[in-house]
């Protein structure tokens, strides 16, 4: 079989051959809040896939062009597949569309749905969907969503939209044993807040989900105008070894980056079991 393939092909095969065999199943999430008013999804792709390795799982907010145009400018920037996430054909409000390398994992099932609460700013979504790892079978429950923006607090408000978003990782988590989870987003706010401290906790108003690690471990800005980190990738605690993580490096602060107003953060991770 590997006769046949491209040189740059069967390099990137061999290379996942070996990282899965010799170390578990390791892969690289970004996330990025691109803007609502952009759509320069060339532009979008030529910047994410800037730094190597390229991600295997993406979460874009605020994308409002279509999904499949998206897909395809990644797919031509990178070089190989990239595909949407299914279940996203109309747009459901601002959540955390997903992208993934399909030449290396497989959407077994996904979707999208407004979060039935009083957002704030436009309606907010709750995106998921289930990749299996072609060569290990390991299936990665991901998603997210982007929490409304309230300049006095709104707690309740986001709790909500969590509790939405985790209706639907549970119900995925529970049909696939063995699985674990990551999901991404624009939180609004740090996690150093009583609202999204407890929800890493698992406390999300009067329902008890699963607690979170911060897989990307930033003390950087993620927004253009400063401040601390707002942009997250959450892992189900304890399922997840981080190898290395944080800001890409890229953005400037007070610039918008490729016309998003916010900065990508990343985590390559590995599977604990």
């Amino acid at each position: 079989m590997f006769s046949t393939m491209a040189p740059a092909l069967l390099v990137f095969v061999m290379q996942v051959v070996v990282a899965t065999a010799s170390t578990g199943v390791t892969f690289k999430t970004l996330e990025w809040n691109v803007y609502y008013r952009n759509t320069n999804v060339q532009l979008l792709a030529a910047s994410i896939m800037a730094n190597n390795p390229q991600p295997d799982v993406i979460g874009l907010c605020e994308l409002t062009t279509p999904v499949q145009d998206m897909a395809n400018a990644l797919t031509g920037a990178a070089g190989r597949a990239y595909a949407a996430q299914p279940g996203r054909e109309v747009w459901q409000g601002y959540g955390t569309d997903i992208f993934y390398d399909a030449g290396r994992w497989e959407a077994l099932e996904g979707g999208a749905v407004t979060a039935p609460c009083s957002s704030w700013g436009g309606p907010r979504a709750s995106n998921w969907v289930v990749l299996r790892e072609r060569l290990s079978g390991k299936i990665l429950v991901t998603g997210g969503t982007h929490l409304s923006y309230c300049a006095g607090g709104c707690d309740a408000v986001q709790q909500c939209e969590l509790r939405s978003l985790y209706s639907h990782l549970e119900a995925m988590k529970n049909k696939y044993p063995g699985s674990a989870v990551v999901w991404m987003g624009d939180m609004n706010q740090p996690k150093t807040t009583p609202m999204l401290n407890g929800a890493m906790q698992g406390d999300l108003g009067g329902y008890q989900g699963f607690p979170l690690d911060d897989v990307v471990e930033t003390n950087q800005n993620t927004y253009m105008s400063g401040g601390p980190a707002i942009d997250y990738i959450f892992a189900e605690r304890g399922s997840f070894q981080v190898k290395s993580s944080g800001t890409t490096g890229q953005g400037v602060t007070g610039q918008t980056l490729a016309g998003a107003d916010h900065f990508p953060v990343y985590s390559v991770l590995t599977f604990a079991a």
